[in-house]
């Protein structure tokens, strides 16, 4: 061997049980040798993605449970991302398995240099600092330190706690440029993410920041600012504060939005899309107290969380994306850049600085003032949001051109008190009562952007509207949505007004002119004991006309769907309308009859009145007028002269009635020119197929130059015709006829009679016609002693004139003739 032998060197293996150790010993024993190799240990969890532990020393003890020494510990991420501690002297426990529970010592301590810490780097500067060091569970520290720290109570962390306190020096994290600075006496470490947690203070840059592009959410922010400015003074924002600063590589963290607590729900969604802002991951987390919102000119202060996100492309909340390898929005926060842009998500109690504040932040929404009707900036506004979520998103310059995301500002949550009586001005309130409830917080939302003038209030309170001739409704927990052009107002709450039930969303627009509410009445109500179905009624409330009406009702028995307009003045209703056209009055049974031009009015109290035309079966288009009751309708009318068709004989008539309801149906009555009968009145009914009309009457007629009584005639028309029946006067015998009547020129009766005395039997059958009275017949003629003296044909020869008949017979050509 040469004389730089070396010697042998040997390596010693440490028990490895489902731990993989890994102790390698290098020491070239080399004469001319001043310092050995370090010796380097490598700790690995055996559960994949649980990360490990990384020694590099000069020399390690092991002990009954770890190791000790001096020099470097480093880590491993569950992404096998590794990067340095510190460098001191520290103490290493493991447990079962060979998995370290537990790390102390001092050390000077490194800041992560990987993934995103490697990018803040860049910009950032760390002051190391000696240090205690510490490996221990989240509850560990939870239960020892009362750390306000949210750490998982299962997590293991590295906390670093100044080595000697009573020096001024702190951890610091200073920006290279910008003056921010994040100082503290303690941190946390999640090895595993990288994740770093940390209460301390932050100094922020007092430097004006430029706005450019549409970052439209920062240029409002800049004109609160200007209009605060103009009742408080010159500002200066805080420069340092207190805070907890949480920031993953990985972004673990997830932001929580406020649940809105919304109660007319949908007419939110239809306002703005979405009821929810959604949980995003974020790589960073700030935990504030009392502390303004930064971005906000100062005057905008919270007690919550902060989180920043990436900026959306949409105005309505778009489901979580992986931003876990994204740090472009991190970094342009952390550099207060706007190369990529970002979004700010603050959840907790938000607070104006001052009054004055709130004043500018509505004075700031264009033509707020004209809407509200009050100058916005002297009004004294309170707007604290109990519970809330404030979102503020700037779009970045290069994403403006790339691929753009929008500017906007929004914030939502609960408010206590009664803002709108602050914010609404005199001419307003006089149309809308705001009704305070102590202890009662209600839901606020304010959005601006992404176009400058594009903002929008949601607000709810309870409220009453003033109604001329009725008082004042009550409204239960109203909404309002306010924006550049109007006022919109709205519940869902159920009311009762007059005979209207109205249940579900009334709404309306206020103005300082008036507020007006409608609500589509879909739903029966009673007037006078009617029941009125509403096909598509329209309630009006309104603040200067009252309680108004139109629209479509259904009018029961029938009488079909009908167009109104009305009123309900002090307690009372009253309307009037028409039918609409091509109703037709339903009397059951398939039996409809056309209608036009059929109006009607009805006043509390009064009862309702109808009046129109109907086009009838047999009669045509009457005009009718008539009342509606809680049991039925009437409608009446005249017929004026016409002719009515029964078969195939046409009547002229004169002076019909008609009457028409629900119960009886159509009933007429007229006077017909039955000639030679005379005028003759005829009634009955009237049916879809069917007409059926009867009259009695005794009269004298004339016929063939003479006049006849005629006694108990009855007229029938119906759909065969119109038949005559009754008696005829012949002064020697009353004989009945029947026949049928097509005309005063066309007409037959008919009859025959059993005529019987000492002298002569005989069967006379009778035959009317218009131009005569005819008699004829057959039988037998006795003597004076009761002997027959003829049996045959009859010739009977009247004598109207004088009123008498004789009977005729002819025996050996030789006729003789015996009165009647």
């Amino acid at each position: 061997m040469p004389k730089d032998a070396v010697m042998n060197c040997y390596a010693s293996s440490f028990k490895t049980i489902s731990l993989v150790l890994a102790v390698v010993f290098c020491f070239s024993c080399q004469k001319d040798m001043v310092k050995p190799d370090p010796v380097i240990v490598e700790l690995n969890d055996p559960t994949p993605g649980q990360g490990g532990f990384t020694i590099v020393a000069d020399n390690i003890t092991e002990t009954e449970n770890g190791y000790e020494f001096s020099g470097t510990l480093g880590t491993k991420t569950s992404e096998d991302l590794e990067f340095e501690i510190g460098e001191g002297r520290f103490e290493v426990i493991t447990g079962p398995g060979g998995v370290v529970t537990s790390i102390s010592g001092t050390t000077m301590v490194k800041f992560p240099d990987v993934g995103l810490f490697g990018e803040m780097l860049k910009t950032y500067v760390w002051k190391e600092i000696e240090g205690h060091i510490e490996y221990e569970t989240g509850q560990y520290y939870i239960n020892n330190y009362g750390t306000e720290v949210p750490l998982n109570p299962e997590t293991r962390y590295l906390r670093f706690k100044l080595y000697n306190e009573s020096r001024d020096a702190k951890f610091e994290l200073r920006h290279k440029l910008n003056k921010l600075r994040y100082h503290f006496k303690e941190f946390y470490l999640d090895p595993l993410d990288p994740a770093i947690l940390l209460k301390g203070e932050i100094s922020m840059p007092d430097l004006p920041s430029e706005i450019e592009g549409n970052d439209e959410a920062a240029i409002y922010w800049e004109t609160v600012s200007q209009t605060a400015q103009e009742a408080i003074g010159v500002y200066v924002p805080m420069v340092d504060m207190q805070a907890i600063v949480g920031i993953s590589n990985q972004a673990r963290f997830t932001s929580t939005p406020y649940d809105f607590k919304i109660a007319n729900n949908e007419y939110f969604i239809s306002k703005y899309g979405y009821n929810s802002f959604e949980k995003a991951s974020s790589h960073f987390y700030l935990r504030l107290a009392n502390i303004p919102i930064p971005l906000t000119k100062g005057l905008l202060q919270v007690t919550g969380d902060m989180y920043i996100h990436i900026p959306q492309k949409t105005i309505v909340p778009a489901p979580a994306l992986s931003v876990e390898d994204n740090y472009d929005a991190i970094l342009d926060y952390l550099n207060d850049k706007q190369d990529h842009g970002y979004m700010i998500n603050v959840t907790g109690s938000i607070d104006p600085l001052a009054n004055p504040v709130a004043d500018g932040i509505f004075n700031s929404l264009a033509n707020l003032n004209n809407i509200v009707g009050v100058d916005v900036f002297n009004a004294d506004i309170n707007l604290e949001l109990v519970n809330a979520t404030f979102q503020f998103q700037r779009p970045g310059y290069r994403a403006i051109i790339s691929d753009p995301s929008l500017s906007y500002l929004r914030f939502g949550g609960q408010q206590n008190g009664v803002l709108l009586t602050d914010l609404f001005g005199d001419d307003i309130k006089k149309h809308i009562l705001l009704v305070p409830i102590p202890a009662v917080s209600n839901f606020f939302y304010l959005s601006v952007g992404p176009a400058k003038d594009n903002f929008s209030i949601y607000r709810e309170e309870s409220a009453r509207i003033v109604l001329p001739f009725y008082g004042d409704l009550d409204l239960g927990l109203a909404y309002f949505y306010i924006n550049k052009d109007s006022i919109e107002i709205g519940t869902n709450r159920d009311m009762e007004v007059g005979p209207f039930h109205l249940k579900g969303e009334t709404k309306g627009v206020l103005s300082r002119e008036r507020c007006t509410l409608t609500k589509v009445v879909d739903h029966s109500f009673i007037v006078d004991g009617v029941e009125l179905g509403a096909a598509n009624l329209n309630l009006k409330l309104d603040s200067k006309e009252g309680i108004t009406m139109h629209g479509d009702i259904i009018l029961p028995f029938g009488l079909g769907e009908a167009a109104i307009t009305g009123s309900f003045i002090n307690q009372k209703i009253a309307f009037s309308g028409m039918l609409k056209a091509g109703v037709e009055i339903d009397l059951g049974n398939g039996f409809r009859l056309p209608t036009a031009d059929m109006k009607f009015s009805v006043k509390q109290g009064e009862g309702f009145e109808l009046e129109g035309k109907v086009q009838v079966p047999y009669a045509g288009w009457l005009s009718v007028k008539g009342k509606l009751t809680s049991g039925d309708f009437l409608l009446e009318g005249e017929a004026n002269a016409g002719i009515m068709l029964f078969g195939a004989t046409s009547l002229p008539h004169a002076n019909g009635i008609i009457s028409i309801s629900k119960k009886n149906g159509i009933h007429f009555s007229g006077i017909f020119d039955l000639r030679p009968f005379g005028n003759r009145k005829l009634e009955g009914s009237i049916t879809a197929t069917e007409i059926n009309l009867a009259g009695s009457f005794n009269a004298s007629v004339p016929i063939g130059g003479h006049t006849f009584t005629f006694a108990n005639v009855t007229t029938r028309a119906n759909n065969n015709g119109v038949s005559i029946t009754g008696s005829i006067d012949l002064y020697f015998v009353s004989v009945a006829l029947s026949g049928s009547y097509r005309g005063a020129n066309d007409f037959t009766l008919t009859g025959q009679h059993n005529y019987n005395t000492p002298l002569i039997k005989t069967t006379l059958r009778v035959v009317v016609t218009n131009s005569s009275v005819s008699i004829t017949g057959s039988g037998k003629v006795y003597g004076l002693l009761g002997n027959e003296l003829y049996s045959g044909a009859l010739r009977f020869v009247p004598n109207w004139a004088n009123k008498t008949v004789s009977a005729c017979y002819t025996v050996l050509n030789s006729e003789t003739c015996i009165q009647l």
